[in-house]
């Protein structure tokens, strides 16, 4: 009996020391259950894209064509089938010449939705020139199929500006267009003290979105408040802070004269910003190299027939972006007006003016200038200074001047061994030609000073094209 209870105890104690060693050993570890699961990947909320395309079409043939009652004696207006796409060439729309009292033209205007948002579109215009008293313009929509939806009203080309201001339009859907014949003429009362005068346009496509899509509760009017992409500053305004805080895609537009004070830059960096002028001075007192400054990856564009103004900086802007200046004055009596290092410029009715050099180039390339001036004038100054291995595509109907007022010789255009000036038409230049090579191609124009001997000049000269000696240079002409 003895035996008996002490074996059922060791069973006991073993059973007991199995069970502890299993809780140690479920210590850790996890109970399996049956189970089953769902998995659904790849949520995510897509933003819509705001993009608007915007084309030009010039008078011509094979395009659409559009008779309006009031214009054209009743005649059809018919377009050029190719148009002009504005995203891609900074060309502008008009260009005329030798106008004259009665005379007209026309423009066939489309911007279409190209995002998947709604949008809205307004047209912001800068107007200036004496000849503006004597022009006239309508805006006339029109639609598919060749209809004309709206009526021609000849208003005073002085009221453009306020006309486009109180213009909103829709465009709802992707791939949705709006079309307008832009038409201008002279009165036909314009008198003498028009003549020699001129007229000039900038002219900016904004869109923002349009109360079309509803929100997650069914409202369309969550963006009713949409803002324009357009920044106004006056001379109270931190421009810097502005232009530092602008999102990309925005217009600047001076209000008045305004004053980048010593220490301030404006920088554009990985964004597309727009200054518009609107005829005011932007003062440049800082003292350093880059007072305006676009980085690598940013663009932008100064336009609206202003000025800008520096008796201190090294140089009013410095470029390593892509930059544009149309229709503006850049003076820096100190120094240089435009460094353009490893960047890429386009300069088109602008004045330059600079004591040392006007347009300083660097491993970068200039596209071109166009109808513009470049004046320099101090010790030893260069027009152009194009260096390393930098490209001028082309100058065309360009004056270009340089004048030393010391011992150093002035220089119209510096042109390194490896650097190239592909093209160079119907422009004036007076100043030495400074050529560690021949790799300059001129077209036409006139040439004083250049300090080149005949032979080495005509080197330089595109096929088919002659050379005559004029008093102090050269004249270049088609043969």
């Amino acid at each position: 009996m003895k035996d008996t209870k002490s074996s059922t105890k060791k069973s006991l104690l073993a059973s007991g020391l199995a069970l502890l060693v299993c809780c140690a050993m479920l210590i850790g570890t996890t109970f399996a259950w049956f189970t089953d699961n769902v998995v659904n990947t790849g949520n995510k909320i897509q933003a819509g894209t705001l993009l608007i395309n915007a084309y030009a079409y010039d008078i011509g043939e094979d395009g659409l064509s559009y008779t309006v009652e009031g214009i054209n004696g009743d005649q059809p207006f018919t377009f050029e089938k190719e148009g002009q796409n504005l995203k891609e060439t900074t060309a502008p729309i008009i260009n005329e010449s030798l106008w004259e009292p009665g005379k007209t033209s026309a423009k066939l205007l489309k911007v279409e939705n190209a995002g998947t948002l709604a949008a809205k579109i307004k047209l912001d215009f800068t107007t200036s020139g004496d000849l503006t008293g004597a022009l006239w313009f309508d805006f006339i929509q029109v639609g598919e199929g060749n209809t004309v939806t709206g009526s021609f009203t000849e208003r005073p080309m002085n009221t453009l500006d306020t006309f486009a201001e109180n213009l909103e339009l829709p465009l709802l859907e992707n791939g949705d267009s709006l079309q307008f014949i832009l038409v201008y003429g002279m009165y036909e009362t314009a008198n003498n003290d028009y003549q020699g005068d001129s007229f000039t346009a900038d002219v900016s496509i904004l869109a923002t979105q349009h109360t079309y899509e509803p929100d997650g509760f069914g409202s369309s009017d969550y963006d009713e408040d949409a803002e324009w992409p357009v920044i106004e500053v006056s001379g109270a305004d931190d421009i810097s802070e502005t232009i530092a805080n602008a999102p990309t895609g925005s217009i600047v537009n001076l209000t008045e004269d305004v004053t980048l004070p010593a220490g301030d830059s404006l920088v554009i960096s990985q964004k597309d910003i727009f200054i518009n002028l609107n005829g005011n001075t932007l003062t440049i007192e800082q003292s350093g190299l880059r007072p305006i400054n676009v980085k690598e990856g940013a663009s932008l564009e100064i336009y609206g027939n202003g000025k800008l103004h520096t008796e201190t900086a090294t140089a009013c802007i410095e470029n390593s972006g892509t930059l544009t200046l149309k229709n503006i004055t850049i003076e820096n009596s100190g120094n240089t007006a435009i460094r353009n290092y490893y960047g890429t410029m386009t300069i088109e009715g602008c004045e330059i003016t600079a004591e040392f050099y006007g347009i300083n180039n660097y491993d970068g390339t200039i596209e071109s200038i166009k109808n513009s001036s470049i004046y320099v004038s101090g010790q030893g100054p260069c027009a152009i200074y194009n260096a390393g291995a930098s490209t001028i595509r082309e100058i065309r109907d360009t004056t270009i001047t340089a004048i030393t007022t010391s011992i150093f010789s002035e220089r119209a255009i510096y042109n390194s061994a490896n650097s190239v000036v592909e093209n160079i038409v119907n422009c004036s230049t007076d100043g030495k030609f400074d050529l560690a090579g021949n790799k300059i191609g001129i077209t036409s124009g006139t040439f004083k000073n250049t300090k080149l001997e005949r032979e080495v000049f005509e080197a330089l000269v595109n096929g088919d094209y002659t050379v005559t000696e004029i008093e102090d240079g050269y004249q270049v002409t088609a043969e």
